[in-house]
């Protein structure tokens, strides 16, 4: 699920199912009527009149077609939906998407790019631990 306050929009996603068949919508709906009655004022929450926002849930958005990739295909959505991008990657790619977001974890960089290997250093013997670094002053 997305919110879109830009253009007054929520953007249903479910890599399983197509139709929103628990009420998220109508749930978040709610909660963000009230977020905005409650931060910005009655006045406001009339103009945003986040009752009359509509809801696109796209068929062609990727579906996953195993049970274990869910993850993936929420986070991967997530970070379309936050970049305005479009949804454009599908089962056969989440192994690749599941190795790029282990190698951005391992480096805390989502923005370290295709060739995290040259930021690795170049080193003939690993450098001492923190730990032996302790102990060599007691």
């Amino acid at each position: 699920m997305a919110i879109d306050v830009a253009n007054r929009l929520f953007c249903f996603y479910d890599s399983v199912r197509r139709a929103d068949r628990n009420g998220v919508v109508d749930v978040l709906r709610l909660w963000l009527g009230d977020e905005v009655r409650f931060h910005l004022g009655p006045d406001a929450a009339s103009s945003w009149d986040v009752a009359s926002w509509a809801v696109r849930a796209d068929p062609r958005w990727p579906r996953q077609t195993d049970g274990g990739s869910c993850g993936v295909f929420v986070l991967v959505a997530a970070d379309c939906f936050s970049l305005g991008a479009p949804l454009l990657f599908s089962q056969w790619d989440i192994s690749t998407l599941r190795e790029r977001m282990s190698i951005a974890l391992f480096f805390d960089d989502m923005q370290e790019g295709d060739d995290v290997l040259s930021v690795l250093p170049s080193v003939e013997t690993p450098p001492a631990s923190d730990v032996e670094e302790d102990h060599k002053e007691d």
